[in-house]
């Protein structure tokens, strides 16, 4: 799964292995490694600013919240990310091998997940 961010440039890239990699295009290197997920990543998007990214693993129905922007001074120093909350997603999730399931932000706090087009449901980001 891959999304692309066009304000901030980032290329985000959810793996098999449940890490997500987030490359920065400005500078073409590796910005960030996001580890947290035990399982495949579904699915991904960031948030329109560029901020935040939400990466789900159906496999473990698991949602993961991801500071995706600069944070101070000294960012730069290290490439571990920061998960913002994990969100158990309970809903029914299809077997069906290539089913298409994406993630679409309804506001700066929130997600859709929909599969095949049809809503899994609305998730908020934890506190």
């Amino acid at each position: 799964m891959v999304h692309f961010n066009q304000p901030t440039q980032r290329l985000a890239v959810g793996t098999a292995e449940g890490v997500v990699l987030l490359y920065d295009l400005r500078t073409a290197t590796k910005w960030r490694i996001l580890q947290g997920h035990e399982a495949a990543v579904t699915a991904l998007a960031f948030a329109p600013a560029g901020d935040t990214l939400a990466s789900f693993s159906a496999s473990e129905a698991s949602l993961r919240w991801w500071a995706a922007g600069s944070s101070g001074l000294f960012s730069f120093l290290g490439l571990q990310g920061s998960c913002l909350g994990v969100t158990r997603v309970d809903c029914a999730l299809p077997d069906a091998p290539g089913a298409r399931v994406k993630i679409e932000w309804a506001s700066p706090q929130s997600v859709g997940i929909t599969c095949d087009n049809e809503a899994l449901g609305f998730f908020t980001r934890p506190p």
